[in-house]
């Protein structure tokens, strides 16, 4: 391959992976890509749907549903709709999902973690209440912990 060619390469790679997610300016906030906002707005309207921020267990479920969706999908969508995820808490149980599955995916969830870790994630469509989201300082040490396990290569959650 020609170093035009890889430059080429790498700029594209660079390209689609910033597709679709744009940095308010007015926010700091990252606006999420449309495909990635129908994946992650399901969980969390989910959660939101039974009262607000309160803990009930229908709420849960049915967060944990949507969610089984996403893990089940290997796009860059729901690649990016993980570490969307991160953000917001829709349960402890799910939480150490999200992250197993991210831990699981590999490298190629590095540049989604770098990209969200210290800039929220804005929907088009939706505000979320303040209270879903994880706290600033647990969420960078989610985030870290993540990318440390998969540059060491190792999958959070198995034994």
């Amino acid at each position: 391959m020609t170093h035009g060619r890889s430059v080429a390469l790498v700029l594209t790679c660079l390209i689609t992976l910033s597709a679709g997610t744009k940095l308010n300016r007015h926010t700091g906030a990252r606006t999420v890509d449309a495909e990635v906002a129908r994946l992650v707005e399901p969980v969390l309207d989910a959660r939101v749907q039974s009262q607000g921020c309160s803990d009930r267990e229908e709420s849960f479920y049915e967060a944990d549903k949507q969610l089984g969706t996403i893990l089940g999908l290997r796009t860059h969508a729901s690649d990016e709709a993980l570490v969307v995820l991160l953000y917001f808490y829709i349960g402890e149980s799910s939480c150490e999902d999200i992250i197993h599955e991210i831990s699981k995916r590999g490298r190629r969830m590095v540049p989604y973690l770098r990209r969200y870790r210290d800039t929220a994630p804005d929907f088009a469509n939706r505000r979320y209440p303040p209270c879903l989201l994880v706290e600033s300082s647990t969420r960078v040490e989610f985030f870290d912990e993540v990318i440390r396990a998969i540059g060491e290569r190792k999958i959070i959650g198995e034994d």
